[in-house]
């Protein structure tokens, strides 16, 4: 069984289509409140990792995250729980359990200070 954090996301819903048409068993995550018939697990970020996912995942995609970079820049802190500290938790709790975890990123990862970091 394979796991999809952030189903929500736009690669989150690609994956999604891709696994489903090629039959591959998944789960997901969203942090969006869950209607009753949701197979989706509820998972949000903003908190710290609690407990174990109920069933084991032979592999995970990572695909939650804070994008807007006007919202990284106005909520740094939050954006800092979401985008590293839980979110490398998570892995670490995936690998734990033998889970072979992906995580993707983008052009925009600097560390809110400099606008860009020449390469040395």
């Amino acid at each position: 069984m394979r796991l999809i954090v952030g189903i929500d996301s736009f690669v989150g819903q690609a994956v999604a289509e891709i696994w489903s048409s090629r039959t591959v068993r998944f789960r997901a995550t969203t942090r969006r409140i869950l209607a009753p018939e949701s197979d989706h697990l509820f998972l949000d970020l903003k908190e710290p990792i609690q407990g174990n996912f109920s069933t084991r995942f032979s592999s995970a995609v990572l695909l939650a995250s804070v994008s807007d970079i006007a919202k990284c820049e106005k909520y740094p802190e939050q954006s800092y729980a979401i985008n590293v500290k839980n979110t490398v938790a998570l892995a670490k709790r995936l690998s734990e359990d033998d889970c072979f975890t992906i995580f993707i990123s983008s052009s925009a990862v600097f560390d809110g200070h400099l606008p860009f970091r020449a390469y040395t």
